[in-house]
């Protein structure tokens, strides 16, 4: 099992079913396209979300070896951060992952850009 958690940039509220898609993560040619899909894809659902391989590759009809090829890209392109999930007898129980907007450096500088606007 794993959760997942959309960062999101904006801080008001977007209508029912709206979620922006930054260009900048479509026109990246270092990731394949189906990591730009599967991004794209999980970006649409709600924090918290919680998601298994094996139901993303019924979803997308995706072999598992895809969908886990996918999300190492997602990973190494800081697209996406993962952290395991432990248990009070620290027995492993799975993994959260957290799908940033845009890449995580840029994220943290258009957060700083943000901040020093309003303040």
């Amino acid at each position: 099992m794993s959760i997942l958690y959309p960062v999101r940039l904006e801080n008001k509220p977007l209508p029912i079913g709206h979620v922006p898609i930054y260009t900048c993560v479509l026109k990246d040619n270092r990731i394949s396209w189906r990591a730009r899909f599967l991004h794209c894809y999980l970006r649409t659902f709600e924090s918290g979300y919680h998601f298994y391989a094996a139901k993303l590759t019924t979803e997308l009809r995706w072999n598992r070896k895809t969908v886990n090829e996918a999300l190492r890209e997602l990973l190494a392109a800081n697209l996406l951060n993962r952290g395991e999930v432990r248990g009070q007898d620290g027995v492993f129980m799975g993994f959260v992952y957290e799908v940033y907007p845009v890449r995580r450096d840029l994220y943290r500088r258009l957060l700083a850009e943000a901040a020093s606007r309003s303040g």
